[in-house]
């Protein structure tokens, strides 16, 4: 069992899994801002906060491959040891506390901030530090500021919430003090499977449950110790984080998942139309967690958000740059890979002439201006360009791209940053992604692909 005294019911005995998160990269921010017609963060120059940043590899990435100052907290001091020392390889402005948010409040050197994310944070936290969370967003965000926030919500968790209890309640009582935490959730679920085959009558009230906990015991193991392995479990509904936020003077722009900015991806026709009619949008929201019976969430609020009429907006989305990440030789439109589980089909006609343009060149990066002036574009309207874009890159086949100017600065960083990577895979420590300057974030990778970079 853990330390209460400084863990506040967080699991800390086990460092968490080492992952990279795109949602949280800069430019993936203000391509989704501006896709909700809001004005986007200035990327020439800005400050970044990740709260409880795990193992570090996101907050480095984007530290090393964006050039900008870089600020990051993280209450477990193994997760500090690992961070401190990519931020030591790479050289980047980033600067890598081990503090509790208590802690971070206390500071008095703490800067305003142009973007806030967190990837998680929210769902296995007390309210005591929402709250201490809530009042930093106050304090140090910029008017103007984006905050990216990804957090467990209802419907889709709901039958869990007890069955979280009743596993961290078997952790906490029957297993051996001490024990490897993997261990004592192995045992916690063969205990509730157990009482799953025996037909317990909430498995015959909610018998989705045991399609839930099947898929749950094939996922990593030390990520599910994070997961379920909390005196504060709070999976929250929509409405509770936007009120929560609202004290911070904070509104809701849309979710930092791109494929979400696309209705058809999304859920049928008939739930769409009963969504679109809601005029309020926290309803509005709500019920289409309920149409996709979402059970987690990734969103994007702004403190003083400032609509952009549609020139605006057609301005600086044709400023943009973006870049091919994936081969057109490797594209099957109609059935697409995005996940190792996960496929979409696309429609050729619309994406294939967005992908030639950017093939030419060699493969370089080009404005949204440059695109729409190929001929292989000519018959999208610059509204359909923008959702093939959208598109595209929440399907990871592009990418924004730096200029020309941030790339030269982030090389030196990024190269030293994924050295380290490589030493860390040749010591058997796995990291899924490479430092980018030219996409200023991080590029999806395997630890073998890595090593035959190296």
């Amino acid at each position: 069992m853990t330390n209460a005294s400084w863990t506040d019911g967080y699991t800390s005995d086990i460092s968490y899994t080492s992952g990279y998160y795109s949602t949280q990269s800069p430019l993936m921010i203000k391509l989704a801002m501006l896709s909700r017609g809001i004005k986007p963060i200035d990327l020439s120059d800005y400050r970044y906060m990740e709260l409880g940043y795990g193992q570090g590899l996101s907050l480095n990435i984007h530290a090393a491959a964006s050039g900008k100052e870089f600020w990051g907290t993280d209450f477990n001091p193994n997760h500090a040891t690992i961070a401190m020392q990519y931020a030591k390889a790479s050289g980047a402005d980033v600067k890598v506390l081990d503090a509790s948010f208590e802690d971070l409040a206390a500071r008095d050197d703490l800067p305003e901030f142009d973007l806030i994310s967190m990837h998680g944070v929210w769902s296995w936290i007390s309210e005591k530090n929402q709250n201490l969370i809530v009042d930093l967003l106050k304090k140090k965000l910029k008017v103007g500021g984006a905050l990216q926030i990804s957090y467990n919500c209802y419907p889709g968790w709901a039958a869990m919430v007890p069955l979280q209890h009743l596993m961290n309640l078997h952790r906490k009582t029957v297993s051996d003090k001490g024990q490897d935490p993997r261990v004592a959730l192995q045992n916690a679920f063969g205990f509730v499977s157990a009482l799953a085959n025996a037909d317990a009558g909430f498995f015959q009230a909610n018998p989705e449950v045991k399609g839930q906990l099947d898929r749950l015991g094939q996922q990593d193991s030390t990520y599910l110790v994070h997961e379920l392995f909390h005196d504060k479990w709070p999976v929250t509904p929509f409405s509770d984080v936007a009120e929560k936020l609202s004290e911070a003077k904070m509104s809701f722009v849309g979710p930092a998942s791109l494929l979400e900015h696309i209705d058809v991806f999304t859920m049928p026709q008939q739930h769409l139309q009963m969504v679109n009619s809601i005029g309020d949008q926290t309803l509005r929201e709500s019920v289409r967690d309920f149409c996709m019976n979402r059970r987690f969430r990734s969103d994007i609020f702004t403190k003083g958000a400032q609509t952009v009429i549609r020139e605006e907006r057609d301005e600086e989305l044709r400023k943009m740059l973006f870049v091919l990440v994936r081969h057109p030789d490797t594209l099957n439109y109609e059935k697409l890979e995005i996940s190792p589980n996960e496929t979409l089909n696309l429609k050729k006609k619309f994406m294939d002439p967005v992908v030639k343009a950017l093939s030419e060149n060699n493969f370089a990066p080009k404005t949204v201006a440059e695109i729409e002036k190929h001929d292989a574009v000519k018959d999208l309207n610059i509204d359909q360009l923008a959702e093939v874009l959208v598109t595209l890159t929440g399907a990871f086949v592009i990418a924004p791209a730096q200029e020309e100017a941030a790339v030269s600065n982030a090389e030196k960083t990024c190269k030293a940053l994924n050295s380290e990577f490589t030493d860390q895979i040749k010591r058997n420590n796995v990291t899924n992604a490479i430092a980018s300057p030219l996409i200023g974030g991080g590029f999806g990778i395997t630890s073998t692909q890595l090593l035959f970079l190296d």
